[in-house]
């Protein structure tokens, strides 16, 4: 396999290991694969931001694990998630769009460990889901019309929608800065659920979606912050039998082994003891992404819950079947 790039893009979906197992039924209201009965293309539909508290269900546990290991992390329960809604006139029916891991957060920043050893098995797989609300409220701690569109340009967005489940799934948790303050740049984008929206309005503005220009969206992200990222290898290269990096591989496995979900009161006290040390005191930090494996070299505040807010694309025209 082949050396991935900082911001590199897969051209396919990542096969799913037998031995990884969903934490929940992914899409479980919605059709089966995130599908939507395609609607008549002279159909009027109203898009909305559905925003709600915390980054979501499935990441719940995983940043209760990391509140445990880190108290002093502000703002970690007042991050927001974003997700779409729209509203279809002449079905008279509401649909969300989400993007969610099918295995469980914890899953972007820790591998399936294997008792017997060789390469460590990531589940961080995601994908997008429509799903249908009938007859009720789209759920959320509040819903802004955003902007309009036609039947066609949502077939258009479905389409696009349906490809990107095909060829950029992985999920990545961490947005890795290179520096801090007003000079820093995103050297690891994260691929979330926040991001992905922002992904799907530009797809929309594309291609003919209408917004309403005054509307703000933000974004929540998992933070680190680096000064240089090392690029290790891949799996074979690092963890395979014939790899020459055995001390390196076993500091790797002990350092993803801290962010294991579901341990103990006395293991979670050892694990934070370890992070920390990795992190103040050895300033590194491993990461996972398109099939390699980075060294982040540390510097302060080392992690953090930011906020992104970004402007909606403008208005082109009126706004003749906005409810």
């Amino acid at each position: 396999m082949g050396r991935g790039r900082a911001h590199g893009r897969l051209d396919k979906a990542p096969s799913v290991d037998p031995r990884c197992h969903a934490q929940s039924p992914f899409c479980a209201r919605g059709r089966r694969g995130g599908g939507l009965p395609t609607v008549q293309p002279e159909d009027g539909l109203v898009v909305f931001l559905l925003r709600s508290e915390g980054l979501g269900r499935h990441h719940e546990p995983f940043l209760s694990e990391l509140q445990s290991h880190f108290p002093g992390l502000q703002g970690l329960w007042s991050s927001y998630r974003e997700s779409l809604g729209f509203y279809s006139f002449l079905m008279k029916r509401n649909f969300t769009l989400s993007w969610d891991p099918l295995f469980g957060t914890s899953s972007g920043a820790t591998p399936l460990l294997l008792d017997k050893g060789g390469d460590p098995i990531w589940c961080n797989v995601g994908a997008s889901c429509f799903t249908s609300v009938e007859g009720g409220s789209m759920e959320a701690a509040s819903v802004v019309k955003v902007a309009e569109m036609t039947g066609e340009n949502f077939n258009q967005m479905a389409a696009w929608v349906q490809s990107q489940n095909a060829t950029a799934t992985p999920f990545d948790l961490w947005t890795v800065y290179n520096g801090t303050g007003s000079n820093m740049t995103v050297q690891f984008d994260a691929r979330d659920s926040n991001g992905y929206v922002q992904g799907v309005i530009a797809k929309l503005s594309s291609i003919g979606a209408n917004f309403i220009g005054s509307v703000t969206a933000r974004r929540s992200r998992l933070a680190l912050y680096s000064d240089a990222a090392k690029p290790l290898g891949n799996g074979s290269d690092i963890f395979g039998p014939k790899s020459k990096q055995q001390a390196l591989a076993k500091d790797m496995l002990k350092f993803f082994s801290y962010f294991r979900p579901g341990q103990t009161l006395m293991e979670r006290a050892r694990s934070t003891i370890g992070i920390l040390v990795e992190v103040m005191y050895y300033k590194r930090f491993f990461i996972y992404r398109d099939d390699t494996y980075w060294q982040l070299q540390m510097i302060y505040p080392y992690f953090a819950v930011t906020d992104e807010f970004w402007p909606l694309p403008k208005a082109a025209y009126d706004f003749p079947f906005l409810l």
